[in-house]
């Protein structure tokens, strides 16, 4: 079984989506169409089949994707620790990571980071406006954010894991419903290099009719929950940054969209031992404190 055709199977579940499939695997949409085409062969059943939205993966795909992922995951492991061995690393090590991940993962992942390169300097800083660039200048050796089909090619994007959008209000007062919860005065959290220029979800909201009025935006998730500790606020947030001192008003599925959180790496990159170690300590880490 060609392990490529298993990654771009995997990017396909994940991204459902041949363009941002291309975006993450580095190939054009016609190979990745073929690779597909050849991994059902392969199997002998159907894995996508066109439907109403686009290609839909079949009830064999749902079943094959954990396998292939965790085939994938064993693999990379083993061929890391073969190539490299982190303990003589002696060089900085820099993480960029978006303003609304790293107040969470932040602190765990510098550990891991720690514990797997004694001898390096861990630099861990926020996803600045020129952190892309700074992936391609070889100044910052790995970024975490949420996808984004419209990033180059030249940067490799990895499923880390799924999260999704809701509105998050006080514990100290009546739960509203969904529907109540829009006419109240909304606080955005912006994150550099995903919705600080173009908020893509409240832009979906709005293309459905539903107009959220909001009283600014702040950039950092701790604060926005601090605000939002006030009866009458309600916030957007990505659900996995819930905090205990708030109710979570879940957005419908009609409303809602997908979000992905993703590292990356340099596409040219990817295949370095260097890079594949520092993208299974990173990922093991964010499973872990998810």
């Amino acid at each position: 079984m060609n392990l490529n055709f298993l990654r771009t199977f995997i990017s396909m579940m994940e991204f459902k989506s041949l363009n941002a499939t291309s975006q993450v695997r580095g190939i054009n949409k016609s190979a990745v169409s073929k690779q597909l085409t050849k991994l059902s062969e392969e199997m002998g059943y159907s894995l996508f089949e066109r439907g109403e939205n686009g290609l839909e993966a079949t009830p064999e795909a749902i079943k094959l994707y954990p396998l292939a992922r965790q085939l994938i995951t064993q693999f990379d492991q083993m061929m890391v620790l073969d190539e490299f061995d982190s303990a003589n690393y002696d060089k900085p090590i820099k993480v960029s990571i978006a303003s609304s991940l790293i107040e969470k993962y932040g602190c765990n992942l510098f550990e891991k980071l720690q514990a797997a390169f004694p001898n390096a300097s861990i630099d861990i800083n926020t996803w600045r406006q020129t952190t892309s660039q700074d992936l391609l200048n070889n100044e910052t050796h790995l970024g975490i954010h949420y996808s984004n089909p419209t990033v180059s090619a030249s940067l490799y994007q990895k499923r880390m894991f799924d999260d999704e959008y809701a509105f998050i209000v006080s514990k100290n007062q009546p739960i509203p419903t969904f529907e109540e919860v829009l006419s109240w005065p909304f606080l955005a959290i912006t994150s550099t290099g995903w919705n600080d220029n173009r908020y893509r979800f409240i832009e979906n909201l709005s293309s459905k009719g539903i107009d959220l009025s909001f009283i600014g935006s702040i950039a950092s998730v701790g604060v926005a929950l601090e605000y939002c500790r006030k009866p009458g606020f309600a916030c957007v947030i990505q659900a996995s940054n819930q905090s205990s001192e708030h109710t979570k008003i879940k957005v419908p599925d009609r409303y809602n969209m997908p979000l992905n959180v993703v590292s990356y790496v340099k596409t040219s990159d990817r295949h370095s031992p260097f890079t594949k170690l520092l993208l299974n300590i990173v990922h093991s880490s964010l499973s872990a404190s998810k």
